[in-house]
This record gives C-alpha cells, sequence and structure tokens, in this order.
C-alpha cells in the first residue's frame, strides 16, 4: 500500500466514525425532544444554541480550524436537530395518517419535475410507502384529494424568482383542503438534451411557463430559440428523451434530467441565483400543531372598500406582536373589483394572540377564513457575534441623533422625515441602527483563487459582507480593470455556500440589471455619485445600495444623490466617506472624519467609511478605522489581500492578511 492509499486509508476510517457519532447526536437529539414534548418545553433555544456555537468557535482556534467552516458545519447539524424534532413532535401528533400502510401523494407532472422532488423530500422520513400520483394540471390535484383518490398533495406556490403561482391561490379559494405543511426546495434550471449538443445547435426548448419566465435573462442572449409550453417540466424531459431529434432540448433540473437519461449543457441560469419554490402541502383535514413548536398560520380575508380598511386590518396583528411574513391580493373569484389577501403569519391558531387576532378579524372583515396551521420550513441559524470572531469585544460608541420633528416634505435622507435610524438586515448581516459591520474583500477582482483566500480570511475573522470590483475605473487605459462580468461567476461560486452577503461597484447603466440579479449589495462608486440616469435606475432594484461620496462634493450634494435613490422608492441606501480631494500629493485624499458626526445630525441612513482611499501606506489604514469606529460609523470598508506589493490594482492602499486580522481584533 503506497503512502496516499494509507492516508486516504486513515480518513475513510475518520469518515467512518464521524458517521457513527453524528448518528449518536442525532439519537440524543431525539431523546432531548421527547424530554421537550413531555414536558411542553419549546423546540428552539437560541440562546443555548448561540452560547454553543461560541464555545465551538474558541475550541475549532485550539485545534487550527477554519472558525467559519466549523460555524458553517454545527449551524448544519443544529438545524437538522430542531428539523428531527419537529418532525418527531409532528409524527407523534399524527400528522401523516399512521393507520394507513402506504400514502398517495397528488403532485404536478411525473417523474423528475420540481414537484416530484418536493414530495420525494416532504414525505422522506415517513414510515409508509408513499405511491405517487402525477396530475396534468392543479385543478385535477385538488381534485385527486377531494374525491379521496390521495391522501395528500404536494403544490407550488411562490418562486422567489417569478413570484406567486396565482392558479393555485385561486384554487385555495374554493377548496376544503386545510394546509399541513410546507417546503422550500432551490430550484435549479438547467438546459437538458440527449447527447452533449451546443446549446447554439437547439432550435426548440421545451418546459413548463414557470421556469422559462424565472430563466428570462439567460434565454433572452439566445433569440434563435423557438419555446414550447408544456404542463410540466417532466413532460418537457420526456418529449426530449423520446425524439430522435437531437437539436431540441427541455428546462428542468439536472436531477430530473438523469431520470430520463439527459445530461445537463447549461446550469443555474435562472434569474436570481438564489432561486427557491415553496410548497404546500394539504390534505382534506387540519392539523394540530404543538405550541412548542414554531408554526405558521395561512388564512384569507376580504376587507371592505372604504379608505384605511386594510390597514385597519393590519394593525390587528401589530397591536399583538404577530410577525406577518407574506401578504398577497388577489381578485375575488365571481367580483373583480373586489381582492381577497392571502396571509402568513408566524403564530400558531390556537394561541391566545392569533385567536383574539380572528376574533376581532370577524368584527372589521367582510370574510375571514383559515387555511391552515403547520410546522414553519423555516429554521434560522443561530448566528456567532462578529465580536467572538474578532476575539477581542470592544463596546461601541454610537451616537444617537436627536428628535426631530417630521416634516412632510422634508427630503427622504433627512431626519425630519424619519427621525429613527435605518437598519439594513441581509440575513445575520445588519447595517446602521446601533449594529457595525465590516465589508472586507480585494479591492478589485484579479482571480478565483486570489479571491477564494480573501473570502475565506475575512469570513474567518468577523467580517460581514465581502467585497470587490468586477470594474475597475481608471484613468489609465493600460492599468488592471477587472475581470468584468466574468467576476460575477467568482462571487457566486466563492461566496453562495457560506451564505455570505456580497457587494461589487456598479459603472455602467447596461450592466445594472445582470450585477443586481447576482449580488447581495450595489456600490455606486465615487465618480458615478451624480450620474443621474444610473441612480434613477438602481433606485429602482430592490438591491441595498452603498453610495461614495464624490471627491469634490459638499454633504448636501452627497445628501441630495442619495435622495434622487430614495425617490426611486429604494429605502436601502447606505452612505460611504472615502475621502475629498487634497492638495497635499502624500495624503492622495483626506479623510472627513467630521463628516460622521455631521451626517449623524442630518440623516437617518446607515453610514460606513472607507479608509482605504484616504492614505499612501496601509498601515495608516488602522488608525483611521478605529477613529471611525469611536465616532459611531455603522461599518467600515477593508480592502485586502494576501500579497498587497503584487496586487494589480491598490496596492499600498490594501491590508495584507496579518494587519487585517489585528485590526479586526482592536474594532472589536
Amino acid at each position: 500500500m503506497t503512502d496516499l492509499q494509507q492516508l486516504r486509508h486513515q480518513i475513510n476510517a475518520v469518515d467512518d466514525k464521524l458517521i457513527a457519532l453524528l448518528a449518536k447526536r442525532q439519537s440524543l437529539s431525539l431523546q432531548v425532544g421527547q424530554h421537550k414534548l413531555d414536558n411542553q418545553l419549546k423546540i428552539r433555544d437560541i440562546p443555548r444554541e448561540e452560547s454553543l456555537l461560541t464555545a465551538l468557535v474558541e475550541k475549532a482556534r485550539q485545534h487550527n480550524l477554519s472558525p467559519h467552516y466549523v460555524t458553517g458545519l454545527f449551524q448544519l447539524i443544529i438545524e437538522d436537530s430542531v428539523r428531527t424534532q419537529q418532525r418527531q413532535f409532528s409524527q407523534q401528533q399524527s400528522h401523516v395518517a399512521q393507520e394507513l400502510s402506504a400514502i398517495k401523494v397528488a403532485f404536478l407532472g411525473n417523474k423528475g419535475s420540481y414537484s416530484n422532488i418536493a414530495v420525494s423530500r416532504y414525505f422522506e422520513s415517513v414510515d409508509q410507502d408513499v405511491i405517487e400520483i402525477g396530475c396534468d394540471n392543479f385543478r385535477m390535484i385538488f381534485n385527486q384529494v377531494e374525491q379521496r383518490h390521495a391522501d395528500y398533495a404536494l403544490l407550488p406556490l411562490v418562486n422567489t424568482s417569478s413570484g406567486s403561482i396565482n392558479e393555485v391561490y385561486d384554487l385555495l379559494q374554493q377548496t376544503s383542503l386545510a394546509i399541513i405543511g410546507e417546503l422550500t426546495i432551490p430550484v435549479d434550471h438547467g438546459i437538458l438534451v440527449k447527447g452533449h449538443t451546443d446549446l447554439n445547435q437547439i432550435h426548440t426548448l421545451y418546459g413548463h411557463p414557470q421556469p422559462f419566465a424565472q430563466s428570462s435573462q439567460f434565454l433572452a442572449q439566445y433569440p434563435h430559440l423557438k419555446f414550447e409550453y408544456v404542463d410540466s417540466s417532466s413532460t418537457a424531459m420526456q418529449l426530449v428523451a423520446d425524439s430522435d431529434d437531437p437539436y431540441i432540448a427541455a428546462i428542468g433540473s439536472e436531477t430530473g434530467g438523469k431520470m430520463y437519461d439527459l445530461c445537463s449543457i447549461e446550469s443555474n441560469i435562472a434569474n436570481q441565483q438564489e432561486n427557491y419554490t415553496r410548497f404546500i402541502a394539504v390534505a382534506r383535514s387540519p392539523i394540530e400543531v404543538s405550541e412548542a413548536v414554531p408554526a405558521k398560520t395561512t388564512f384569507i380575508m376580504s376587507t371592505g372598500q372604504h379608505p384605511g380598511a386594510l390597514a385597519d386590518a393590519l394593525q390587528v396583528f401589530a397591536s399583538r406582536k404577530i410577525n406577518m411574513t407574506r401578504l398577497e391580493s388577489r381578485p375575488v373569484q365571481g367580483n373583480p373589483w373586489q381582492e381577497l389577501f392571502y396571509v402568513d403569519v408566524m403564530a400558531n391558531v390556537e394561541s391566545a394572540p392569533m385567536q383574539e387576532v380572528l376574533s376581532e378579524l370577524t368584527r372589521i372583515t367582510r370574510f375571514v377564513k383559515v387555511l391552515g396551521c403547520y410546522p414553519t420550513a423555516d429554521v434560522h441559524s443561530a448566528k456567532i457575534p462578529a465580536p467572538v470572531l474578532a476575539r477581542q469585544p470592544l463596546d461601541a460608541i454610537v451616537d444617537k441623533p436627536s428628535v426631530i420633528s417630521r416634516g412632510l416634505n422634508a427630503p427622504l435622507s433627512s431626519l425630519a422625515h424619519k427621525p429613527q435610524p435605518t437598519r439594513i438586515s441581509l440575513g445575520n448581516c445588519h447595517i446602521g441602527g446601533g449594529d457595525f459591520a465590516v465589508f472586507a474583500g480585494p479591492d478589485t477582482l484579479e482571480d478565483p483563487q486570489r479571491f477564494a483566500q480573501c473570502v475565506a480570511m475575512a469570513v474567518d475573522h468577523g467580517a460581514q459582507v465581502i467585497h470587490g470590483a468586477c470594474f475597475k475605473s481608471s484613468s489609465n487605459p493600460y492599468d488592471y480593470q477587472g475581470p468584468g462580468l466574468a467576476g460575477l461567476d467568482w462571487f457566486n461560486q466563492t461566496t453562495q455556500p457560506i451564505k455570505v452577503p456580497v457587494m461589487t461597484e456598479v459603472t455602467h447603466l447596461e450592466h445594472l440589471r445582470q450585477i443586481a440579479s447576482q449580488v447581495d449589495i450595489l456600490q455606486i462608486g465615487a465618480a458615478n455619485m451624480q450620474n443621474y440616469p444610473l441612480l434613477k435606475a438602481a433606485g429602482n432594484t430592490t438591491r441595498p445600495i452603498v453610495l461614495e461620496r464624490g471627491s469634490v462634493v459638499s454633504l448636501d450634494e452627497w445628501l441630495k444623490a442619495a435622495d434622487y435613490l430614495l425617490s426611486q422608492g429604494n429605502q436601502q441606501i447606505i452612505l460611504c466617506e472615502r475621502g475629498i480631494r487634497s492638495a497635499d500629493h502624500q495624503t492622495r485624499s483626506i479623510i472627513d472624519l467630521s463628516a460622521i458626526a455631521l451626517l449623524r445630525e442630518r440623516t437617518h441612513l446607515p453610514i460606513l467609511l472607507n479608509p482605504c482611499d484616504g492614505v499612501t501606506q496601509a498601515d495608516d489604514i488602522a488608525p483611521l478605522a478605529l477613529a471611525a469606529r469611536k465616532l459611531g460609523v455603522d461599518g467600515i470598508m477593508l480592502n485586502i489581500h494576501p500579497d498587497p506589493l503584487n496586487a494589480k490594482v491598490a496596492p499600498h492602499q490594501t491590508l495584507n492578511f496579518e494587519q487585517f486580522v489585528h485590526l479586526m481584533n482592536q474594532l472589536f
């Protein structure tokens, strides 16, 4: 046996032990779940989860393991424990009828459709055999359960890219079935063919209308394609599999395509990289959900037509601190000018606050009907506080603006318009409103390997956002100007598996839509701060926007540029001070620290500082960052690189990894 074979044999032995330990942990988790069930304790204990993760990070460091790697691993383990205990509670409450030797489930399409994949995942833990009943349309699915040909049905309800499945919402108006569960699955659309045909040779593409809508931006690059709509993705795959024409293709999942011996020649083609579909499970009878289990309630209501009718109904939830997660309107069938509202709330229908809500709604609405109460599929990971990753906590000093009376015609960026600080949230990352965030990454993307090194270093030591320019504006045409749109693929490949928000600069109006579909935060650089067509277009996106201050503009001009963005509807604007022009060549530009204090008196918007552009040597970055932290800035933007002196852009304005880690320890 060679040395390599011996090492691999040892790794296999370690993997076997890991599997055995995971099984043992799951067994213990079930025992904990039984104790919670017997004593009516809640499944989630967030403080316990956070303290566990904090302790594990410290142990990871003792073994020279990446804190982010260990955190991500144990977040998955904890999420699995939560879901295991939820299933345990549900099964003991007869979520799935135990008296049946086999259960019949109706869904859209046949084998390989997304609905078929959802069925497999939703019922994977039941003891009974699952008999799958493929259907041609949604009406048939409802009929199968209503007429007792099936026990359950899985129905797609909403997609993060194309939105609501209106036909399903409309059928929910009429049915007597109850929602008993939900499931969210990732949707990875691909182009599926027999053999290895080039996409440019394809003349016809088959698919369900939803995947076409969700992949419209990619498909627009191939105007020669003829689209043929069918009733499901599985039908499309079957047509291609049965055909002798090598130049036709289906749009569907790679997993489904394998069931038909099709191969994927393009993958991940959806408009949004984070593309998910939420499914609901329905049955003839509702279920009872233990109050120990996080639950959702879905219901429909119809309000009056007088001014404030909907607002009055929504206030009922707010007054009882019930969180609404979705509000969807559809016309009342037979009454086209009346709206029916579908509402999802994070509450158990049997809880006292929810019963009060329903009672009050019966008095102020025309119609209210509960469609179901069920365990929520949303299991949000407990997070590690940034100071834990940065090792050394430091009390933040945050200036609180004085309360100013609201003005109806005040600028949208002003405290007169909004006295409370704006807080922008991206998953577990929060910017503004008392939270402090670090943005870190290379000034400009150079290659995937160096970028991956920067990401690993940044997240392991507490950075909450990754940044890097795909396009780098330069006055010198011979300077490196970034990888262009190809850099977006580097973002996806490196940051998506670890679910960290990413930001890149938009320099051209024609790139805005594509960039906005693939990153979490847009950056408008100093050179474009007064590019008003770009500001107006960016303000129409739903992405948070970091607006850098131009090098020769006043605070008034900067805030007016922010108002351009705000006036288009996007209220997620972050200001970034990065220096104003100086006559002294030794300082490049002057970091205007006084602007932080002055802005606090004038605006509710979060404020970042990028100290890197105002220095001529990297050693000066830390003092500026620490000073800004003391002044109450909401975040810092840092350039990092494994070998700054050989960086293609801003070598003297970039921290090496050792400098970055030391600064993070000082900031927190």
